[in-house]
């Protein structure tokens, strides 16, 4: 199943993003609110959204 976790960069959302992300069963996209935000899930290989 495809997630996207909408706030990902918040304390409950990176706990998410990271079990999803080790789960065989899901692909994850992490949304963030700021394209600063985003390095830390592409390091992790985590697809990412930032609105515009």
């Amino acid at each position: 199943m495809n997630v996207l976790v909408v706030g990902a960069n918040g304390q409950v959302g990176k706990l998410l993003v990271n079990m999803l992300r080790d789960s065989q069963e899901h692909t994850v996209k992490a949304m963030v609110r700021k394209e600063e935000q985003a390095e830390a899930f592409r390091k992790m290989e985590v697809e990412v959204a930032v609105p515009v």
